[in-house]
């Protein structure tokens, strides 16, 4: 049985941190889905039962070490593992982690527009989860400035399942659409008016298993983050990590089935930003896994109110400068609680994002086998020195024998025998026993070597 546990690279003092643990029967490689596993940290102690064979624990850092223990009937393991602290962070905005293959990534050159009048898309690196449902976000402009109007679709390449003949933005140049991809798409579109532009922009299906929509844009602390999610996939489980800066806040396992999964985690974050993220793989990630921003309210706090703050916060970002202009205009003094929610969840899906991996703090079966490699190894160079003491050995003891037989011939030679021929017979008898001797020394020798070779190869 091994135990394996991941968790952020430092813990935060006096705040919420998160590990995550699994359990494997080292024999069939399966995790355990049942039991119960306990967390010993700070003095006090955790218990948690496993759920699709993972435990989360949630805890106020303080003593960077601690002890994670398993049982299941009979069986239990306990490791020991220490986390360093966390130093002051300040809050940077991730680069986008690009997943679309090379081939994909040629495509990728910046749209020239022709005319006053552009387009720009959200998210800002064009990657949509291909056959799920996306909501992808235009800010049109004209002479850089977001302004309703109207895009109208001259053509297009790709598949979807339902492509828009227009583009309308609302009054403060906004707007958007739900669509499934089935492969990569491209559209060339020109707006409508006095005033002209025209240009093609590109969305790139790419395989990331998994997509989900968020119930709101922003939660207010302490309370719950909700949200569907959609998958390929129609059964296993879902991984759903909150982050905020570089610590993690929040950790849940939930199912999957046909029509996908609902999840809800705490907003266990004081602050303006937490990144949620959606995966199924605890070892290996890839490209399969879903990531969006959530903004953080204050208590009573309305979309409005975060919006404007979150785009004062965002000023310097150059793909949310868009939000800034916004939240300028005379306009935004009337919007309504719909209409800042939908500035509010496109200005959150401008934000660059990538996904964070966590930190393996515990991995026991690598650790066992670091120190059996470590035990072969003593035991290999003390298998090698019997060796050559037991060559040594054997040499000096055929090397004894030789010299007390030449001493014993040489003394046979000098004595006188009463009759010559009559004692030849006890002569061949002698070396015939000096050399059956050395024959079962070298026997015994050459087997007790041999074997200490046979055991040194299996190890």
């Amino acid at each position: 049985m091994a135990v394996y546990a991941q968790s952020a690279p430092h813990w935060h003092h006096q705040k919420d941190n998160v590990i995550r643990a699994s359990f494997i029967n080292v024999e069939s490689g399966k995790t355990f889905n049942q039991g119960s596993a306990t967390l010993d940290v700070n003095g006090r102690q955790f218990r948690e039962n496993m759920t699709h064979g993972y435990a989360h624990f949630r805890f106020l850092g303080g003593d960077n070490t601690a002890r994670l223990t398993f049982n299941e009937g009979e069986k239990n393991i306990s490791s020991d593992f220490s986390v360093p602290p966390a130093t002051t962070t300040i809050f940077t905005i991730p680069e986008v982690d690009l997943r679309r293959d090379e081939e994909e990534r040629k495509r990728n050159v910046i749209p020239i527009w022709e005319g006053e009048d552009t387009i720009e898309v959200i998210p800002g690196s064009g990657e949509i989860s291909r056959g799920l449902s996306n909501r992808v976000y235009f800010i049109t402009k004209r002479k850089g400035v977001p302004t309703p109007m109207t895009f109208r679709v001259l053509s297009h390449e790709g598949n979807a399942d339902k492509i828009p003949e227009t583009i309308t933005s609302n009054a403060f140049g906004l707007a958007s659409i739900a669509i499934r991809p089935v492969t990569s798409l491209r559209f060339e579109l020109q707006s409508e008016g006095e005033h002209t532009g025209k240009g093609k922009i590109n969305l790139f299906a790419i395989a990331t298993q998994f997509a989900f929509e968020l119930q709101e844009p922003f939660v207010r602390y302490g309370q719950r983050i909700q949200a569907r999610v959609e998958s390929v996939r129609q059964s296993g489980t879902i991984l759903v990590d909150a982050y905020q800066q570089d610590r993690w806040v929040s950790a849940e396992v939930f199912g999957l089935d046909k029509k996908g999964s609902h999840f809800n985690i705490k907003a266990a974050a004081q602050g303006q930003l937490m990144q949620v993220q959606v995966y199924n793989n605890f070892y290996r990630v890839g490209s399969s896994w879903s990531s969006q921003w959530v903004a953080i309210g204050e208590k009573n706090e309305e979309s409005c109110s975060v919006f404007r703050k979150l785009s004062a916060h965002l000023k310097d970002v150059p793909e949310t400068q868009w939000s800034t202009q916004v939240a300028e205009k005379d306009i935004f003094q009337t919007a309504t609680h719909r209409q800042c929610e939908n500035l509010l969840s496109a200005l959150l899906a401008s934000i660059p994002i990538s996904f964070v991996n966590s930190t393996t703090i515990l991995n026991s079966r690598e650790h066992d086998l670091k120190t059996l490699n470590s035990w072969k190894e003593d035991k290999k160079s003390m298998l090698l020195w019997i060796t050559a003491l037991l060559f040594g050995g054997g040499f000096c003891v055929l090397l004894w024998l030789v010299l007390n037989g030449v001493k014993k011939q040489r003394t046979f030679d000098s004595l006188l025998q009463e009759d010559e021929e009559a004692m030849m017979p006890k002569d061949r008898f002698e070396t015939l026993l000096i050399t059956l001797r050395v024959v079962i020394i070298l026997s015994a020798l050459a087997t007790f070597i041999a074997s200490i070779l046979m055991v040194m190869s299996f190890m």
